[in-house]
């Protein structure tokens, strides 16, 4: 949107309400860009495939690990935070629960298919090798998602079974033939 007021501005002539509809719309994605930054929590990893990490319900399944990035405990009663792997589409795909993270902390969702919250959390969705738009997705309003943290994966290779972000970099977690 910021794009378009830009263009539309440097092309036309002045138009005061133009101008003040771009001033509002910019205003609205950085305070967007602020709320998200101000969630610390990130995806760290997945496994979309060939899982040696078993559940609670002892079945190897895909999971996805998020961490608390901060410095302080993030409680997510504060936020409505949703999990998905369809991105933007469906960013309120699977609601995150009620749970304080310390700072560091990180937190398995196991991408199941299960849609149930037990000993551990277990999503309403399972992870794709042929690659999907993962992303984490803070609640504004009814209508309004706003990114926290979105991956966007193409197809695995027949050597990764997921892919992990080590020192800020996203390096792919290869399948270790026994």
């Amino acid at each position: 949107m910021k794009m378009d007021c830009v263009s539309r501005l440097t092309t036309t002539p002045v138009n005061k309400s133009a101008l003040v509809f771009c001033i509002i719309m910019s205003f609205n994605f950085l305070v967007d860009a602020q709320v998200s930054k101000s969630i610390p929590l990130e995806i760290v990893g997945f496994v979309a495939r060939k899982s040696t990490d078993k559940n609670e319900f002892k079945n190897k399944a895909d999971w996805i690990d998020l961490k608390n990035t901060g410095s302080t405990k993030l409680n997510l009663p504060e936020f409505k935070v949703f999990l998905t792997d369809k991105g933007m589409s469906d960013p309120f795909k699977f609601e995150l629960p009620q749970k304080t993270l310390a700072p560091g902390e990180t937190w398995r969702i196991w991408c199941d298919g299960e849609n149930v919250y037990a000993n551990q959390i277990h999503s309403n969705f399972r992870l794709s090798k042929k690659g999907e738009a993962l992303g984490l997705y803070y609640q504004e309003n009814e209508n309004k998602a706003v990114p926290i943290d979105v991956w966007n994966y193409t197809k695995l290779s027949n050597k990764e079974k997921g892919k992990e972000k080590i020192n800020g970099k996203i390096v792919p977690i290869l399948i270790i033939q026994e």
